[in-house]
């Protein structure tokens, strides 16, 4: 008697992201604090112009394996945010390069040890997601289970509409 297994769905899947990939890399984009101090003198002296200190700059972080991105119907925009948004996508990322993301910063919660995978997309340094030239500001985190576990992240995500300058 067998059954389905958490991890082994997930690497299949994963597998499956691997070999037939989708068109366009998505990637994380968190804020990381600037250089400063002697690090800023050096680069001044290379003719770089540097900001205020304590400036923040934006890091990109490829998910890989590639997630799968789905359009979302008109109709459901309007219940996802007031705002006004164009082209809100939905991204199903593995879990695989969630734990990944969590073991690397150390996204622990407090009080009880355990692993914390929503501070992967939730933590303050999070910005957006980048896909396709654009920024989607993040509006809903979801997992979906087996067995008691995630094994995937359903994140419906908006991008917010720019004015045309002729």
């Amino acid at each position: 008697m067998g059954g389905y297994s958490n991890w082994g769905i997930r690497k299949t899947l994963d597998s499956a992201s691997f070999f037939t990939g989708h068109g366009m890399p998505v990637y994380l984009r968190v804020t990381v604090p600037s250089a400063s101090g002697a690090e800023n003198q050096e680069a001044l002296q290379y003719g770089f112009q540097m900001g205020a200190s304590g400036q923040e700059v934006t890091q990109d972080i490829l998910i890989y394996p590639p997630p799968m991105v789905k359009e979302v119907p008109m109709r459901d925009i309007g219940l996802n945010s007031a705002q006004l948004s164009f082209g809100s996508r939905q991204f199903l990322i593995s879990h695989s390069w969630v734990i990944q993301r969590q073991q690397a910063q150390g996204y622990i919660e407090p009080g009880t040890g355990l692993p914390d995978f929503y501070r992967v997309f939730r933590d303050a340094s999070v910005v957006s997601l980048y896909y396709n030239s654009r920024e989607f500001k993040i509006v809903s985190v979801i997992h979906e289970d087996i067995a008691g576990a995630p094994w995937n992240w359903n994140i419906v995500a908006n991008a917010e509409e720019q004015p045309v300058i002729p």
